[in-house]
């Protein structure tokens, strides 16, 4: 699944997409890519920086993404949006992404699963270098 495909399942649009491929999803897991810590044009970046708490974004745009296809019913069908409720346990382990970064691998792992959202354990890296672990709730907007 490509940027733009991702773009269509998460509340978004594209320019605030920070994905730019699904690598493999399953029930409980989904891992995507993203080289958007490169792009001078990232909406996230401030003062040309782009602060590695933003890979929170980044993660929870996985976690949407990998809610909306668990729960699409079907081909073409609209699968339901979700939004960012909290973040727990965050631990960041660098303070800046710089573009010298290799690729950015995301994970989003479903811990609990209920019918007003779910939490999702979190993680980005480059490499082998961890840049973030922690926790999201995404809420489905009725339960907000």
């Amino acid at each position: 699944m490509d940027r733009a495909a991702i773009a269509g399942l998460i509340p978004h649009g594209e320019a605030m997409c920070m994905l730019d491929g699904l690598t493999h999803w399953d029930a409980d897991r989904i891992e995507c890519c993203s080289e958007r810590h490169r792009a001078a044009d990232n909406p996230l970046r401030e003062q040309g920086l782009l602060h590695s708490a933003c890979l929170v974004e980044f993660c929870a745009q996985a976690a949407a993404l990998h809610g909306a296809l668990s729960q699409q019913e079907g081909p073409g069908s609209r699968a339901p949006l979700f939004y960012l409720g909290a973040v727990k346990r965050l631990q960041l382990h660098r303070q800046y992404l710089d573009e010298s970064l290799p690729t950015l691998q995301l994970s989003a792992q479903c811990a609990v699963r209920s019918a007003t959202g779910s939490i999702y354990q979190i993680s980005a890296a480059a490499g082998s270098t961890l840049l973030l672990q922690g926790r999201v709730v995404l809420a489905l907007p009725d339960a907000v």
